[in-house]
């Protein structure tokens, strides 16, 4: 079969050797010769016509490619020709190109893409950097200071640091969308125009100003049916008439908030008053840098900005600090990037695992092919000729491997967006771009190359290792070369399973030893769900206590209902954190008379329905009004730190003293301190922490508490009922006709969502690890197997001088244990890297565990055994006369 554009050129070729050697016979007969004489005379005369034939084509310039297509059709046909072996390579190859790709697809969506923005390398994040710790967040004073103009920034905009649920009026069924308070250039920022309507100006943004909203492009759909002349409606927002003056593009999202309550839908003005001096970071801020202005020069100016503030308000900016500017790109990925590089390696491992599992393979295959190199070599093709040969078979298998990879890949995507936590998930890889199909394409290449090159060199080197028959028989002992590569081969797999099973069992445990993690509340029939109160209603402290009173009695009467309480934040979330001072410190070291400590408001009987325990004095009772003496409750962790040798119980401390005016806070006396309860970071300490009462916050925290995060409930019923959300809803319209509940779950569900990305990091590190260690499996499987057969005769001859079969198995699988000894001290060796590199991953185990190593260790031997123990089965069942016979 000739590449059909050379069709022409061999047939001129064919015509032209027939002509000359048509003449030559004729010459020949003229001299007197018969014409068989003359026939076989010119023959002589003329030379070898097929070599003359070669020769010639070997100086078209068209040769090499003639050359490939006579490869790739060979190799073809010679896996037609061994279907078992081409199916077994290509589904090893596809498990592992197919892993692969899956999260090479997450990593270009998340990592990789440029944010959906114009031009997104000139939008930055500003993070506050000092020399103990750094930040994203920024007070009010101090975005207005970065707000200035001829600094390297061409606009920038602020927006709250978590997004916010607003109520839309929907006749009797009020419904909350998340929604996020953005100041008036933050679209500008992003460089996004509404396709309806105009984005926020500097107008709306004003204190005091008519309340106007954005739109995403699915709640005008949704909700309003599509409708454009919604554009200038007047709509109820958080109680108050709102005006649409705008509807964002189709599928725009600002992914650098973390999604807690889903997707953004509405957006309104963060009318910020200018002459505010509260250092409290409430906001993040994000900016576009001018044309031609590198980050470093951007962030010297703004670094210097923010120091000419430090002077005037402390509290707002370190005078030791800086401003950096980083990619937004940066910021949006900084949760996942860890985990996603770390299961680039894992998969990593996986492919090279399939490809020395092929590359054993081959090495069986090929010494079962020597005889047809043999003869080969022997006709004149060079040891570069049959290794091309061998590569382009080699590069069909993997390039069919890629491309049935390619539905792996597919199908791993589907299961990874199903078990993935949000983080990653708001992403949405969905099918694979061009580049993600051309990565395929590349990895396919090396892939062919990695298991291909190293068989093809070994089995047409001189002696061909051993594989070269000395006889036209088949049926040989492989060479102690070959059989040395494959043993070699076996080991490095099995090591690399060994380094992902360590790996994924120190994942394992973390995920265990944080399941069994004691929380410092009862979980039983516990249920929570959030209520998000408009500013204009209840931004004040008594409106806020009026509304927990006349609900919380709401609650308690419905049926089963044995507690109920209300929180600023729950166990698992992210958590306020305060500035303190002891009072009369005088028996307190001097660096212990101040410090920072979580901070949360409770109701009465917050500590009763999460059966948090009171290990001293009281705890939050409703007789703690406003007009009563101040009271604070303190966790075990805080009384430990501040007061290790004496009782806390009637010390005094004042919150939020260096703030500013605006947090001024009474002296607050401690009355009770209560066991400690999970941080908002699971796997962290648990910190110090303060509970006061609602009844008692200041106006100014009531307001940022209200503007800024929902109102959590918790509620202890003495059975789980499932009609229990609806009730809920109804209990809290009977207070408030306008307010809608949200986010009803079970405390186990919220301990759950907070233990997500720990179970999806070892579920995704373990199936890695599993498949590593199946294909190990097929590995040792296949060489055992491999070497049964070409040891058949001399396991017949053993028999035959009197050896028994006993012998025979325990010498099979003697090999395969030594072959996992040596991968198992290879990869302890490797186990060392993985703790260092899965030392943030970890919690309550060391990164070298024994006990880890001990279970992995005998995994991996009883796999490896057990993989070798039909081929061994099958040598000790080998006939001696049959097996000489045959020889």
């Amino acid at each position: 079969m000739r590449w059909w554009p050379l069709g022409n050129r061999d047939a001129d070729l064919e015509r032209e050797l027939r002509s000359d050697l048509e003449l030559e016979e004729e010459e020949q007969r003229e001299g007197g010769l018969s014409p068989d004489e003359a026939h076989y005379a010119a023959l002589r005369a003329f030379g070898n016509p097929t070599l003359i034939r070669e020769q010639t084509r070997a100086t078209w310039k068209s040769a090499p490619f003639e050359h490939i297509w006579q490869d790739l059709y060979y190799g073809l046909r010679q896996l037609r020709r061994s279907p078992g072996f081409a199916v077994t390579a290509i589904l090893i190859l596809a498990v592992g190109v197919g892993a692969n790709l899956a999260i090479f697809n997450i990593i270009d969506k998340v990592l990789l893409q440029p944010l959906a923005y114009p031009e997104p390398d000139r939008i930055v994040q500003f993070e506050k950097v000092t020399p103990s710790a750094s930040s994203y967040s920024a007070s009010v004073p101090l975005f207005l200071a970065w707000n200035h103009p001829n600094h390297g920034v061409q606009s920038i905009a602020a927006y709250s640091v978590l997004p916010v649920g607003l109520n839309l009026a929907q006749g009797d069924h009020p419904e909350r969308v998340p929604g996020l308070r953005v100041s008036a250039d933050f679209f500008r920022v992003l460089g996004i125009e509404p396709q309806l309507g105009r984005n926020f100006n500097a107008n709306d943004d004003r204190p005091g100003a008519p309340n106007v909203v954005l739109l995403t492009d699915s709640l005008w759909h949704r909700r309003y049916n599509g409708d454009p002349a919604i554009i200038g409606k007047t709509i109820e927002v958080d109680s108050q008439p709102s005006t649409v003056v705008g509807v964002m593009p189709r599928g725009f999202r600002f992914l650098a908030i973390q999604p807690t309550m889903g997707a953004i839908e509405l957006w309104t003005p963060l009318q910020l008053p200018s002459a505010s001096r509260d250092p409290s970071g409430t906001l993040e801020c994000i900016a576009r840098l001018q044309r031609g202005v590198t980050r470093e020069q951007a962030a010297a100016q703004i670094t210097a900005l923010s120091r000419q503030l430090a002077a005037q308000l402390p509290a707002a900016f370190p005078s030791n600090g800086s401003v950096a500017l980083l990619p937004l790109q940066q910021r949006v990925t900084e949760d996942v990037r860890p985990a996603l590089l770390l299961f680039s390696a894992a998969v990593a491992l996986v492919l090279l695992i399939a490809c020395v599992n092929v590359a054993n393979l081959l090495l069986a295959r090929l010494s079962d092919r020597a005889l047809e190199i043999t003869i080969r070599a022997s006709l004149g093709a060079s040891r570069l000729r049959l290794v091309r040969q061998l590569l382009t078979e080699n590069l069909v298998l993997a390039f069919a491997g890629g491309v049935a990879g390619v539905a792996v890949a597919w199908l791993c995507d589907r299961l990874l967006l199903m078990a993935a936590p949000v983080t990653i998930n708001r992403f949405a890889p969905g099918a694979p771009g061009l580049h993600v199909l051309l990565f395929a394409v590349a990895i396919s290449l090396c892939a062919g190359l990695l298991f291909g090159v190293l068989p093809a060199l070994r089995v047409t080197r001189g002696d061909a290792g051993g594989t070269r028959p000395a006889s036209p028989s088949r049926r040989v002992t492989a060479g102690r070369s070959r059989r040395r590569l494959s043993s070699a081969l076996i080991v490095v797999e099995t090591a690399l399973s060994l380094m992902l099973l360590a790996a994924a069992g120190l994942l394992l445990r973390s995920f265990m030893n944080l399941e069994r993690l004691n929380p410092g509340f009862n979980f039983d029939h516990l249920t929570t769900f959030e209520t998000t109160l408009p500013t204009a209603k209840y931004s004040d402290p008594a409106a806020l206590q009026r509304f927990i009173e006349a609900a919380q009695p709401q609650i308690l009467r419905m049926p089963g209902v044995q507690n109920a309480a209300s929180v600023s934040t729950l166990p698992t979330q992210a958590t306020l954190n305060f500035p303190f001072t002891i009072g009369g410190s005088s028996n307190v070291a001097p660096d212990q008379a101040s410090g920072e400590s979580d901070y949360l408001l409770v109701s009465a009987g917050y500590f009763r329905s999460m059966q948090i325990p009171i290990l001293e004095g009281r705890s939050i009772e409703s007789s703690d009004s406003a007009g009563s003496p101040g009271v604070v409750v303190i966790n075990q962790a805080m009384a430990r730190r501040y007061w290790p040798h004496e009782s806390p119980i009637g010390r005094q401390i004042v919150i939020a003293q260096n703030l500013g005016p605006d947090w001024v806070d009474r002296p607050r006396q401690i009355v009770g301190v209560v066991g400690d309860v999970t941080a908002d970071e699971i796997d962290q300490p648990r910190a110090p922490t303060m509970y006061t009462p609602f009844a008692q916050a200041s106006p100014h925290l009531v307001s940022i508490l209200v503007a800024t995060i929902p109102l959590r409930w918790v509620v202890r019923t003495s059975a789980d009922s499932p009609g229990f959300a609806s009730q809920l809803a109804s209990a809290l319209l009977d207070v408030d006709a306008h307010q809608p509940i949200a986010e009803v779950r079970t405390m186990r569900q919220v301990f759950a969502d907070a233990l997500l990305r720990w179970r999806f990091n070892m579920l995704l590190l373990g199936a890695f690890s599993a498949v590593a260690l199946i294909l190990a499996a097929v590995g040792i499987f296949g060489v055992t197997s491999c070497t049964v057969r070409q040891r058949t005769s001399e396991i017949g001859i053993r028999m035959a001088l009197g050896a028994q079969r006993s012998s025979i198995l325990w010498m099979v699988l003697r090999q395969c244990g030594l072959l996992l000894a040596g991968g198992i001290l290879v990869g302890l060796a490797g186990v060392a890297l993985d703790g260092s590199l899965l030392k943030e991953f970890l919690y309550g185990v060391r990164p070298v565990s024994a006990g880890v190593l001990t279970v992995v260790i005998a995994l991996v031997c009883g796999v490896g055994l057990l993989a070798s123990v039909t081929p061994a089965r099958r040598a000790a069942s080998i006939d001696p006369l049959r097996a000489l016979r045959t020889e």
